[in-house]
C-alpha cells in the first residue's frame, strides 16, 4: 500500500525534472551552434597569431612598413633507420628531429626545412617542412626547439599541425617554457608542415 503524500511529491518533482533538463539541454545546444564552437581554429589559437588563418607562405607576408618579411630558412638531412631510429640535426642543434627504434617502416632520408620570421606585434614564428611527404610513423617522433629561438621570456610555447584538407593550422598541443630544459618539444605523427609560436 502506498502511503498518502508520496504520490503528490512525485506529481511534483517530476515536471521539475523534466523542466530542469530541457534547460540544461537548451544550453548545450545554444553554447554547441554559437560561432565560437569548438570546431573553429580560432579558440585553439593566441588572437592576432599568425595562425588564427589559414595557411599563407611566409615569402608572401608583408612586414608593418609594406616590405617583404625576413625569413631565416634553414635546411637538415639525415639519415633515419627502421632498427635504430636517428636524428636529423638543424643549424648546431637549435632544431633537432629525432624517431626513436621501430618508428618508421623503413628506413629512409629525412629532410626538415626550417622557416622561422617574425609576425605582427612581435611573435616569433617557427614553421617545418618535412618530407618525405606523407611518412607515418609506428610510434611519435619528436621535434625539439631550442627556447633561446624565441628570443625573450615566452612561458609557453604552441605547436600547430597544418590540416591539409583545409589548409587550416589545428592547435596539436601546448607546452610550459620555463622549466630547466633547453629545449621544448612536441610529437610528429606523420609528415606535414608542422608551425611553433611562443607566447
Amino acid at each position: 500500500m502506498m502511503r498518502p503524500g508520496r504520490n503528490r511529491i512525485g506529481r511534483i518533482a517530476k515536471p521539475v525534472l523534466s523542466s530542469f533538463v530541457v534547460a540544461i539541454l537548451l544550453v548545450f545546444f545554444a553554447v554547441g551552434c554559437s560561432s565560437d564552437s569548438v570546431g573553429t581554429n580560432t579558440e585553439n589559437t593566441v588572437s592576432g597569431s599568425y595562425f588564427n588563418q589559414p595557411y599563407v607562405d611566409p615569402s608572401e607576408l608583408l612586414n608593418s612598413s609594406g616590405d617583404p618579411t625576413d625569413i631565416v630558412v634553414l635546411t637538415g638531412q639525415g639519415w633515419v633507420s627502421r632498427w635504430f631510429g636517428g636524428e636529423v640535426v638543424v643549424d648546431n642543434r637549435r632544431f633537432v628531429f629525432e624517431s626513436p627504434s621501430y618508428s618508421v617502416p623503413y628506413s629512409t632520408m629525412i629532410d626538415v626545412k626550417v622557416e622561422k620570421f617574425t609576425y605582427d606585434d612581435g611573435e616569433i614564428v617557427i614553421l617545418f617542412d618535412f618530407g618525405p611527404d606523407g611518412l607515418e610513423f609506428n610510434s611519435p617522433a619528436t621535434v625539439r626547439v631550442r627556447k633561446t629561438e624565441f628570443e625573450g621570456s615566452v612561458d609557453y610555447v604552441s605547436f600547430y599541425y597544418l590540416n591539409p584538407d583545409t589548409y587550416t593550422w589545428e592547435l596539436q598541443t601546448v607546452a610550459l617554457a620555463d622549466d630547466d630544459g633547453e629545449y621544448v618539444e612536441m610529437p610528429v605523427y606523420h609528415f606535414s608542415k608542422y608551425g611553433v609560436s611562443g607566447f
